[in-house]
């Protein structure tokens, strides 16, 4: 077992909180504290939750995808999960929002990652600026993280030359939408590296996770790889982490208050697939490692929340043996990397997923993702709704949770030092439209 300070570390925030200035949807909620609850919230077609933000009263703010409305979609629920406001933006040719963050005056920075787009709106959901990043070649962002001086910072995948792979890239836009710097990191030639999760540090440098493509035997395969930046992009280190002959890969990361890092992913070697979870300090040295399994199921995680007792919280989707169905896999730790419980939500013979986790008041845990569970509107590709879901801290949500046999055991991982060097990514960020419009979502309660 891991030792009781493995994973030992500092009270934490678990969401970053923005200030709510005056007016109707931003004033402070009156609303008090909810236990748990769940909802759906879609239209005709397919729709699904990816991140969550919450402000400082409380409500919740959601970036999704929304196949019903034709756009990238935000939705702003109190704590209880009504709807403030809900809106899409119109005219772009996917229906993504992939990412989002607060910012300090109580709105949100949105990324619309096929659109290229960075959208900020204001505590009424109305935008302030949009910028559409491009290098005139491919440019695919995928995390956002709000900066502590008001900006925010972007991160994906960008190819410099045609004859070349991916690389990963970091950008830095002010909060008036101007790009600060950018950078792209990688080794040229054709393996390839990307960043899809991104830490704005409290001493103001940055954190990168990503994946880093290397070639081993007569295959290619791929680790989870960490960038430390200074306040200007400059590379003060990076480091891979995983296994000779496996998929190391989908890293989300997190920063506890004390300074140190979560890091999740995935692991796959055939025939297996575990959850690991690491914690570093900011060298990037492992503090405690720890890797999940259940004979239930593949798990993968998609969501990472450091807690405010020091433990965290992961979210994802679990199978059911070989079935093909999934729930919402929701799991808690102690700060010393202890199970807490781990659980499933949601119906049998269904798809239910979780996207990200946040800690709300009263230690309760909220999750967003989709649900093909509760709506009959023809195949089941067509049916999912955006979920939300709020539970006790024990995990409890009345008739919708189901524990899960998890396995919990030490991991050793030894990081090593990657060759990815850096050059300007040449990116523009330019003023772009993003008309909203108003969307109608139907909302659904499944408890109480």
């Amino acid at each position: 077992m891991l030792r009781a300070h493995a994973f030992g570390l500092a009270m934490s925030a678990a969401l970053p909180l923005a200030a709510c200035s005056a007016g109707s949807t931003c004033a402070p909620s009156s609303a008090p504290a909810t236990g748990p609850w769940a909802r759906t919230y879609g239209g005709p077609e397919a729709d699904y939750a990816q991140a969550v933000a919450v402000t400082s009263n409380g409500d919740l703010v959601i970036a999704a995808e929304a196949e019903s409305f034709g756009g990238p979609w935000v939705l702003k629920l109190t704590p209880g999960g009504d709807v403030r406001w809900q809106k899409k933006i119109h005219g772009l040719l996917s229906a993504e929002a992939r990412a989002v963050a607060p910012t300090r005056d109580g709105g949100v920075f949105v990324l619309a990652p096929w659109g290229r787009l960075v959208v900020r709106l204001d505590c009424a959901g109305d935008v302030v600026w949009a910028r559409a990043l491009d290098n005139g070649i491919n440019v695919f962002p995928d995390a956002l993280a709000a900066t502590h001086d008001g900006g925010v910072l972007v991160s994906g995948t960008i190819v410099q030359d045609l004859r070349e792979g991916f690389d990963c890239f970091v950008a830095k836009l002010a909060a008036d939408g101007r790009l600060e710097w950018d950078g792209s990191y990688g080794r040229g030639g054709f393996l390839d590296e990307s960043c899809g999760s991104l830490v704005a540090a409290r001493d103001g440098t940055y954190f990168a996770a990503g994946e880093y493509e290397r070639p081993y035997g007569e295959r290619t395969w791929s680790d989870v790889w960490l960038l430390k930046l200074d306040g200007t992009g400059r590379l003060l280190w990076q480091k891979s982490y995983g296994r000779a002959e496996s998929w190391d890969r989908w890293p989300v990361l997190r920063e506890h208050s004390d300074g140190s890092l979560l890091l999740a992913s995935t692991s796959e070697a055939s025939p297996t697939r575990e959850v690991w979870v690491l914690h570093l300090d900011r060298e990037g040295e492992p503090l405690g490692q720890l890797r999940l399994g259940t004979n239930d199921g593949g798990m993968s995680p998609r969501g990472l929340a450091a807690l405010a007792d020091g433990g965290f919280a992961l979210t994802g989707s679990i199978r059911a043996g070989l079935d093909t169905m999934e729930d919402v896999w929701l799991a808690r730790f102690g700060p010393g990397g202890e199970l807490q419980w781990s659980k499933r939500y949601g119906e049998p013979h269904s798809i239910d997923r979780g996207a990200d986790v946040g800690e709300v008041v009263g230690q309760r845990l909220l999750v967003v993702g989709d649900s093909a569970s509760y709506r009959d509107r023809g195949e089941l590709w067509q049916r999912y709704d955006a979920w939300v879901i709020q539970v006790e801290a024990d995990g409890r949500l009345p008739g919708l949770d189901r524990d899960v046999p998890t396995s919990v055991a030490p991991l050793h991982v030894e990081p090593l030092v990657t060759s990815a060097s850096i050059r300007a990514a040449g990116l523009s960020a330019r003023s772009a439209s993003a008309p909203l419009r108003t969307t109608d979502a139907e909302v659904q309660a499944q408890f109480p």
